[in-house]
């Protein structure tokens, strides 16, 4: 059995840090987060481990998964970028997919998973362990999330420009509460 070592990087409140991975993935983290990864990968995966949000332009490696650990969740992709948002004060985790497709999992079950495709987003509701799924496609023949989920929280409409904008150094507002957008501009 091979012994990974691993670094870690850890970014205060305030400010954000960029890292690129031995197989060149790209990773944005935002304030307020932990991020763990191996200096080097081992014959099987690509794992990482993160507490907080990081955006992720991982390379494709034919047969060699990137697995991105959280307390909550855990996701699986192959080759994409997408945005996790799982800070351990929030009360949902949040994968969005912004091109690929990922495969997020409950990280107590692995029968609790969803298919997320580009512009949708997984919400791991926390409380309920439950998985969700919310899209900004308006087909007239789908139900409303609310409809179809049992979950507490729900977000009908996904803007990838709000939820990547911190990527580029700005803040973005869409029908969040003062509590919501406080905790924003705290990070």
């Amino acid at each position: 059995m091979e012994l990974l070592a691993f670094n870690e990087i850890i970014v205060p409140i305030g400010e954000k840090a960029q890292v690129i991975l031995a197989d060149n993935t790209h990773v944005w983290i935002n304030s307020g987060s932990r991020f763990k990864y191996p200096v080097k990968y081992d014959s099987q995966t690509r794992e990482v481990f993160l507490e907080g949000e990081a955006y992720f332009d991982v390379t494709k490696q034919h047969g060699k998964p990137f697995i991105v650990n959280t307390k909550d969740v855990k996701i699986r992709v192959l080759g994409t970028a997408f945005n996790v948002k799982n800070y351990p004060k929030d009360r949902t985790s949040e994968t969005t997919v912004v091109r690929g497709l990922v495969k997020v999992e409950s990280a107590l079950a692995q029968n609790n998973s969803v298919l997320v495709n580009p512009n949708e987003m997984a919400i791991f509701v926390k409380e309920s362990k439950q998985i969700a799924v919310a899209s900004n496609s308006e087909k007239p023949d789908e139900k409303p999330l609310s409809e179809t989920s049992l979950q507490p929280i729900i977000i009908s409409k996904i803007n990838l420009e709000v939820v990547t904008c911190w990527t580029d150094q700005q803040l973005v507002f869409t029908d969040e509460t003062l509590e919501d957008m406080v905790v924003k501009m705290e990070r």
